[in-house]
């Protein structure tokens, strides 16, 4: 699974933003390799970035799940056709991907019982 966190910092423990549009780094999370990677906001490059050309960069990683503190009107619309989860979460990014990837493990069971 491909999950998204939209955080203050460039690592797990940091806290997660509190819009998908303000976070300065984007954790993306693929749970079944075990790997991450670090997606800084363009702005940070002095690159102006809107909230739906933010999203095409986002998508490029296929997430199937993105966690944000809340998510703008805009940002609803623009991934309503996309069949992606947007969960709020607050608190550090690593409590919100345990939480996340153990109620998909929960889903999972259900389904093959």
């Amino acid at each position: 699974m491909n999950i998204v966190i939209a955080t203050l910092g460039p690592y797990l423990r940091s806290s997660i933003a509190r819009q998908l549009e303000l976070g300065p780094y984007y954790l993306i999370v693929d749970t079944h390799a075990g790997k991450m990677n670090v997606f800084p906001h363009p702005v940070q490059f002095q690159a102006e970035c809107s909230p739906t050309g933010l999203l095409e960069h986002l998508l490029r990683f296929e997430p199937e799940v993105i966690l944000a503190g809340s998510f703008s009107t805009e940002v609803r619309q623009a991934l309503l056709d996309q069949r992606i989860l947007l969960r709020q979460a607050n608190g550090r990014a690593c409590d919100a991907l345990d939480y996340c990837v153990d109620m998909a493990a929960r889903e999972l069971t259900a389904l093959t019982l």
